[in-house]
């Protein structure tokens, strides 16, 4: 920013995005973390079609400490508390929970369409349709893992999600959700909850939850 000519550097930038946009047929371009007090550089978005808007809450956990369900219930909000005992813990029985650091080609597969189900059902900003390459090119990067949810009476799988190890920081970035089950289970809270209690396991402190669905992970 501090560089004379750094307008067209952005202006090359943008015009770049602009080209990419036509050529893949995107919808929708986000562009973050600038100075909100930088007017100059909001004049150049605005010359170029953007608009400002306040991105959601980003959410995480901090001091993690799982040694007991009470101690960690202690760390919650009273409604917190409340709706994990009723949502969460009540239900963890009916499932079992597999970690794992790679997927075979027919759960890679099924993990796309489960994530298409949670695309369908979910317009927040941070929500995205991802090609299949992007789910199989995990499987060959040792920092992600995924968590393989089915449902203990029959078997069926009800829920994927996919986490980045990251040094110092775990994050449960993407999940698909199976929603014939979601109203009777709330998979998306138990999912919450077994990613923090996975990143727990492994010796973290922080978890990264992302943005949106405060109410959800509030609860955890």
């Amino acid at each position: 920013r501090t560089n004379v000519r750094w307008k067209d550097a952005m202006g090359k930038m943008l015009d770049r995005i602009a080209t990419v946009q036509e050529e893949k047929e995107i919808n929708t371009v986000i562009l973050r973390d600038f100075d909100l007090q930088d007017l100059e550089i909001s004049n150049v978005f605005y010359e170029s079609g953007f608009t400002k808007m306040t991105m959601p809450n980003s959410n995480e956990v901090d001091n993690l400490d799982m040694n007991t369900t009470d101690v960690f219930l202690s760390s919650l909000s009273k409604n917190g508390r409340s709706n994990l005992r009723r949502y969460v813990l009540k239900n963890e029985s009916f499932f079992d929970f597999e970690f794992k650091s790679k997927l075979s080609e027919e759960e890679t597969n099924a993990f796309h369409k489960l994530h298409e189900n949670v695309k369908r059902n979910n317009f927040a900003v941070n929500i995205f349709t991802y090609p299949i390459k992007f789910f199989k090119l995990k499987n060959e990067n040792a920092n992600w893992e995924f968590i393989v949810t089915r449902l203990k009476e029959t078997g069926e799988i009800v829920s994927f999600g996919s986490c980045y190890k990251a040094e110092q920081i775990y994050c449960p970035v993407v999940i698909g959700i199976d929603y014939a089950y979601n109203s009777d289970y709330k998979i998306y809270k138990q999912m919450l909850y077994q990613a923090v209690k996975r990143a727990f396991d492994l010796g973290y402190k922080r978890v990264n939850l992302g943005l949106t669905a405060d109410t959800d992970k509030k609860d955890v």
